[in-house]
């Protein structure tokens, strides 16, 4: 069966989200600090990594991205009543938006596969601002036929019905599809419906969120670039 569309995760796969994640809990500690709300950064960012960790719900559409049901948690256990929840997640998204820079490796990789009619889709477990934010800075929007991210389509990977969601917008079937994305669980439980998993490592999340079953990929890449992606559709189409 040939490929015909190319999915890709965004978190942990097309950008350096490791390192956004711990310099934006660092601001933050040291914002807080501003506030008066907190005395030690060091305690607060070791709550926060400890409470966030620990949390494993569909209520948690962005670990990365400061969820209420995880900030609430922080608070509560450091009494930090100087200020509000929302005032520290609209700094939190504020300042990490900061932090995206455009990757032209995966903007050549999409120009790519859209030269070989190949149908493109971002397919990711996130906030949606967070998402579309993404998109923008890579100035890729054009060049996909669709964005589907949890907090929309109120479902997120491993459940099936979010692959489902991508394969009926860009209208292929599942042995059509490539996913491209760095979690075994998330991403690898594509295979049940037949799209082939190809892990991307380059950047390792802190720990794991999900919960689930572990899949093997079909192909494991550094990173996502024009050569790495021609050569993973080579290898599924012969």
């Amino acid at each position: 069966m040939p490929i015909k569309a190319l999915l890709f995760d965004s978190g942990f796969c097309l950008q350096n989200d490791p390192l956004i994640f711990n310099k934006t809990v660092n601001y933050i500690a040291k914002w807080l600090q501003k506030q008066d709300a907190i005395k030690s950064a060091k305690a607060f960012k070791e709550t926060f990594f400890r409470v966030d960790s620990s949390v494993h719900s569909e209520q948690c559409w962005s670990h990365i991205f400061a969820e209420p049901i995880v900030i609430n948690a922080v608070f509560e256990e450091l009494n930090i009543t100087k200020v509000l929840t929302k005032q520290l997640i609209r700094e939190w998204r504020k300042y990490q938006k900061t932090l995206f820079k455009p990757n032209p490796r995966f903007r050549a990789a999409l120009k790519w596969a859209k030269a070989k009619a190949l149908k493109t889709a971002i397919a990711s477990n996130d906030r949606a601002e967070r998402l579309h934010a993404i998109v923008d800075v890579h100035r890729v929007r054009e060049l996909l036929d669709a964005i589907v991210v949890s907090e929309e389509v109120r479902v997120e990977k491993p459940d099936l019905r979010f692959f489902e969601i991508v394969l009926e917008r860009l209208q292929v079937k599942g042995n059509e599809a490539i996913m491209f994305g760095d979690n075994p669980i998330s991403d690898g439980a594509c295979k049940e419906l037949g799209i082939k998993f190809v892990q991307v490592t380059k950047y390792k999340p802190p720990y794991t969120i999900e919960l689930g079953k572990e899949y093997e990929p079909d192909f494991v890449i550094n990173e996502v670039n024009k050569k790495n992606v021609r050569a993973v559709v080579k290898a599924f189409s012969e």
